[in-house]
């Protein structure tokens, strides 16, 4: 075999051992596109699920405010019937004192007589004085109490109002917050009316696609372990050729 002839089978055979590693570059590339495309799908993905969680959890709050609404229409009823109550019975409690002051009043003037002038049972009118005094004593007892409670329903009636009005204002937030996501979903081609399949549907997409991108990312680690045994192997081979090349310098001088 002539020199000529031999530079050409070497030659012949460096092309062969860097094929594989072109193809291996070619292939490298493509799964990177790969992953690069998995991964915005995965991002889109998570986006939209984050999405479907805030409209099921801004759909919950509603449902809260308007049971926390409820409670305290509840007890502001409550609380009113309660003052209205209360107010009544010390209105009654007044009226007693007055009809018991007039009484004592009545009671005393014929305690003086008797005194005085010696009119009238004295021991048992000085009876009679100190059990209406002390009928009114315990009437202004139970009227400061009655008094007490109108004013500590009254607060609380006002808490009440105050904690209706936030939780008004509260409710209304939420629901153009949830308004939003809705109209935000509708975009995305999510019908709410079937919102728990399209959460399946996400969740499925989801694990689906990270399945993909997990072969794809050992795909590629794989194939970057054979492109480092190519590079190592076409080092060796490009020594050969810068070999050859001086060989084939030397037949052409020869020739």
């Amino acid at each position: 075999m002539s020199k000529q002839l031999k530079i050409q089978v070497l030659l012949s055979a460096i092309d062969k051992a860097s094929a594989p590693l072109k193809s291996a570059l070619n292939n490298a590339k493509a799964l990177s596109e790969n992953i690069t495309n998995l991964k915005g799908n995965l991002q889109k993905l998570n986006k939209l699920q984050t999405k479907v969680g805030n409209f099921t959890k801004a759909k919950q709050e509603i449902e809260q405010a308007t049971q926390a609404l409820e409670k305290h229409r509840l007890k502001q009823k409550e609380l009113s019937e309660k003052v209205s109550a209360s107010k009544a019975f010390a209105q009654n409690l007044k009226h007693s004192i007055r009809t018991e002051e007039l009484a004592l009043s009545k009671l005393t003037e014929k305690q003086l007589n008797a005194r005085h002038y010696g009119k009238g049972n004295l021991s048992q009118l000085n009876t009679d004085v100190a059990e209406a005094r002390q009928r009114l004593e315990q009437l202004n007892k139970q009227y400061d109490v009655a008094k007490s409670r109108v004013d500590s329903f009254n607060a609380k009636l006002k808490q009440e109002g105050k904690a209706i009005r936030e939780s008004r204002i509260e409710r209304i937030r939420q629901y153009q917050q949830f308004r939003q996501l809705r109209t935000v979903l509708k975009e995305s081609g999510i019908d709410i009316k079937n919102l728990a399949q399209h959460e399946t549907a996400m969740s499925e997409k989801i694990k689906l696609t990270n399945d993909q991108l997990d072969k794809q990312k050992s795909k590629l680690e794989k194939l970057n372990a054979i492109k480092i045994r190519k590079e190592q192997h076409l080092k060796t081979v490009d020594g050969f050729k810068n070999f050859s090349s001086r060989l084939q310098n030397i037949g052409a001088r020869s020739m």
